[in-house]
């Protein structure tokens, strides 16, 4: 018989990550108690320590789910045949839906590493595709490049759409590679 998953743990989980991202919009992980967490999340601390041994392993889920969305969604673009430019909207365009936790993400201590690691798997998937070979530093350089670009347009609060952004990233990679 196959394990079955607690509903009731799934509802937990669902309920201290989303606790999780509304504290972080005003404040830092480490202002934050494991008291106050399960307070707005409405579990009890031992709930919380049942799964989480502390709030940054909490949010070290939260970070890998994230991360884990965003390679399915660009193992899926490369399966459906979708063009650089429709890749990166897409991820762009998730981004954007998922804003409140993106820039929690973004604005904690590893944000822009999150981003590198994002984009470095992108590019990976994109130069597996073709017949050129890149230096690690122009992997490093269009990373970091393409992480500014981000957070640039999240302070900006989204402004401009995803398909914006994503022309403006290709326009810049298409000078430079």
């Amino acid at each position: 018989m196959a394990n079955k998953v607690d509903v009731r743990i799934i509802r937990s989980k669902e309920s201290l990550i989303s606790a999780l991202v509304s504290l972080l919009k005003n404040r830092s992980i480490e202002e934050l108690t494991i008291s106050e967490l399960c307070e707005k999340a409405d579990v009890n601390r031992n709930t919380f320590y049942s799964h989480y041994s502390d709030i940054n392993d909490l949010f070290d889920e939260l970070k890998g789910k994230y991360m884990e969305n965003f390679i399915i969604q660009m193992k899926n673009n490369q399966e459906e045949g979708r063009s650089k430019k429709e890749s990166f909207t897409s991820i762009l365009e998730t981004i954007k839906i998922n804003r409140e936790t993106s820039s929690v993400i973004l604005h904690s201590s590893d944000g822009c590493q999150f981003l590198k690691t994002l984009f470095s798997l992108s590019f990976q998937q994109y130069s597996s595709s073709t017949d050129k070979s890149y230096t690690n530093y122009e992997v490093a350089f269009v990373n970091g490049g393409i992480s500014n670009i981000i957070m640039e347009w999240e302070n900006r609060g989204y402004a401009e759409t995803p398909q914006v952004i994503s022309e403006k990233i290709m326009e810049i990679l298409a000078r430079f590679l």
